[in-house]
């Protein structure tokens, strides 16, 4: 299992995310609360029937924060990308 981090929770994000997180650690932060509400109680923020389904039926290893109080420790792991894979060693 591998431990990832991704920054914004849009479309393209998130997808990843919900993607990512059925077989890995997810970690997703995002700049707008009710968005990280939204998806810590399995709502999507997006109007997409899949999207939503996935939130709310499969088994996900996602944690969703608002970017303040993890920006610091990403700040430094965020060189390219938006999506940041590691393993705990």
């Amino acid at each position: 299992m591998m431990h990832i981090k991704s920054a914004g929770t849009g479309y393209v994000g998130l997808s990843n995310a919900v993607l990512l997180a059925q077989h890995n650690k997810v970690y997703a932060v995002d700049i707008i609360p009710e968005k990280v509400d939204m998806l810590n109680n399995k709502k999507s923020p997006i109007q997409d029937k899949e999207l939503q389904e996935y939130l709310q039926t499969k088994e996900l290893d996602l944690t969703v924060t608002p970017m303040e109080k993890k920006y610091k420790k990403m700040q430094k792991k965020f060189q390219t990308g938006r999506i940041l894979f590691y393993r705990n060693f």
